[in-house]
């Protein structure tokens, strides 16, 4: 069916068979009629966003209606409606509903309008109401921040008035306990002046660690509370009083007065004082105990020269064998009475040794001298293997070793190699030092021996070098001299490895260069005739001369690694070396004519 033919139908079918009665309807029905097809057609030209369609569609839920549709045509509309002639005979029934559905259209319309307009009214309304209830939750809120700091400053003044209460609950707390410790001082130091008074020093040596102890807790008001620094002064009197009793116990039993049966509980008694009490105590048995050897070597005694040196230190070793059971019995072990009696001598020892050097310096004997030297090393070296370090010091304190039992010494090289830590060896040069400054008398009689020696030597040298002697023939006079050398070498080493070997090793310099010079004497004049000898002297010059040569960088290398370090980088021998090079280059080019002659 074409497009408007349900149209066009309807108007011939109205025309031809309607009824002369009915000609006024009909002109009304068609006229309404026309004017609905020309709504229709309208309707059918608008075309709205796919925004608004979508909106549509959400209110009309789906939009079941053809009349929904944004694709809407009047025309396929009409045609849907009355798709043939027939069908035109209900189209006043058609347009009567259609009618009456524009007039509900129009109704709602107008209840939407005018419930639109009435819902601008109640929201502006509304508005206003959310405007006044925002006012008041302002004004609410504005409350309930001041309340709240209000609350915060109450909360942090109850905390502070809690924290104080706190600050109060410790403090007294302290003071209580400081109460405490301040009775049983009181109470402590009661009971140890009577363990003292009745000679208890065992009882009396645990009381006063428990009093040191509680004492310690009031070293801040030692000089500011009184009653503090009158306490301080009655345990202070205290430590005087057990320093004293022990001081007098020992001087006792020393003068053989009593026995030794509390004489471990007063050692006891004085490991509890403080460690300078203590140091003075054990200074003081080690200076009773050598009361005898500063009698018998007084300054004015025979046995007191430097060429009777030997007795003392044969006095110690016998003071120390025959006294070792007792010692062992009234010393404790970790005390170390023998170390700290011999530390002592040598002290001692080392002073009076000074003063005799000094004022008999002017008639020192240099074999009385090294004589002294060597006895006091071979003592101090004694001393070393019997108080040697004993890795394990706890062992150490738990049993008393035998003053006579060898141990062996490490050097600084091997203490190194053993455990990266180079620790300074106890008595070595303790004594000896004393030595060293007049140990220049014994540089220069070596320097006086090896200048004699070389003269000696080249003195005898014949400087002639038979033809079966030439192919390695080393002169004489360089074997002697380097043999002196490497002799004095061990002899000084062996007595001091300061200040005086390293003199020596200047004088090695300077004789070295003598020798040096005397080869080069020897040796006939560049570009001068020579002869068959002269070559076998030459030859036997650079044999000698590369012999030294080694000798000398060996020396050299024995003194870096003997001397003193302060001394080590000032013992290198290289010039000496380069001078003794220096006559074997000199000895080529005496041959070098001979050298030319050949090659032509």
């Amino acid at each position: 069916m074409s497009g408007g033919g349900g149209a066009e139908a309807a108007s011939a079918s109205a025309g031809a068979g309607a009824p002369p009665a009915a000609s006024t309807a009909s002109t009304a029905a068609a006229t309404a009629e026309a004017q609905y097809v020309g709504a229709l057609r309208q309707l059918s030209e608008l075309r709205f966003s796919p925004k608004l369609v979508a909106a549509i569609a959400s209110v009309t839920q789906g939009g079941g209606d053809a009349l929904d549709s944004p694709d809407f045509s009047a025309v396929e509309y009409i045609n849907t409606i009355f798709p043939n002639e027939q069908s035109l005979k209900t189209i006043d029934k058609t347009i009567a509903k259609m009618e009456v559905k524009i007039s509900r259209l129009d109704e709602d319309i107008l209840v939407s309008v005018r419930e639109q307009s009435s819902s601008d009214r109640r929201g502006k309304k509304e508005l206003e109401s959310a405007k006044s209830s925002i006012v008041d939750l302002y004004a609410k809120m504005n409350d309930i921040k001041k309340k709240a700091e209000a609350s915060e400053d109450m909360a942090q003044k109850i905390c502070s008035q809690i924290r104080t209460l706190d600050y109060g609950k410790r403090n007294l707390t302290k003071a209580i306990r400081t109460l405490k410790k301040l009775q049983m001082l009181v109470s402590s130091s009661g009971k140890l002046k009577d363990l003292l008074r009745r000679k208890q020093y065992k009882e009396a040596a645990e009381q006063l660690s428990a009093v040191q102890l509680l004492l310690a807790e009031f070293s801040r008001w030692a000089t500011t509370n009184r009653q503090v620094v009158q306490l301080t002064d009655q345990v202070n009197r205290l430590q005087a009083d057990a320093y004293n009793l022990a001081h007098d116990q020992y001087a006792a039993y020393f003068e053989h007065k009593i026995d030794s049966t509390q004489l471990l509980d007063v050692c006891a008694m004085v490991d509890a004082l403080d460690e300078a009490k203590r140091k003075e105590f054990l200074h003081w048995i080690c200076e009773n105990q050598l009361t005898e050897y500063r009698t018998l070597f007084n300054p004015q005694a025979e046995c007191a020269k430097l060429e009777h040196v030997g007795k003392r230190y044969e006095w110690l070793m016998k003071h120390l064998e025959e006294n070792a059971p007792l010692y062992n019995e009234v010393f404790p072990p970790d005390w170390n009475v023998f170390e700290l009696l011999a530390d002592q001598f040598c002290v001692d020892t080392k002073l009076d040794l000074m003063n005799i050097l000094q004022v008999n310096k002017d008639l020192l004997v240099i074999k009385v001298l090294v004589d002294a030297l060597k006895k006091t090393l071979s003592f101090e070296r004694q001393l070393r293997e019997d108080f040697r370090t004993d890795p394990a010091p706890t062992q150490q304190r738990q049993q008393q070793r035998d003053i006579h039992t060898p141990k062996p010494e490490l050097d600084e090289q091997e203490a190194a190699a053993a455990g990266g830590v180079i620790v300074p060896v106890k008595f070595k040069g303790t004594i000896a030092g004393c030595f060293d400054p007049y140990l220049e008398l014994y540089t220069r009689q070596e320097e006086h021996n090896i200048s004699k020696v070389l003269s000696d030597s080249l003195a005898e040298e014949t400087w002639i070098v038979t033809e079966e002697e030439n192919e390695h023939k080393v002169l004489t006079s360089g074997t002697d001299f380097v043999y002196y050398l490497k002799t004095s070498f061990t002899r000084c080493v062996e007595l001091s490895q300061d200040q005086p070997l390293y003199d020596l090793n200047q004088v090695f310099k300077r004789q070295i260069r003598t020798y040096a010079a005397a080869l080069s004497s020897k040796l006939p004049q560049e570009n001068a005739k020579i002869g068959e000898q002269d070559i076998r002297l030459c030859c036997a010059i650079i044999n000698t001369g590369d012999y030294c040569c080694q000798r000398t960088e060996q020396l050299g290398e024995l003194f870096a690694k003997h001397i003193h370090t302060k001394f080590r980088e000032k013992v290198d021998m290289t010039a000496e070396v380069n001078e003794i090079k220096a006559s074997c280059v000199q000895s080529l080019r005496v041959m070098a004519p001979i050298a030319q002659l050949v090659e032509r």
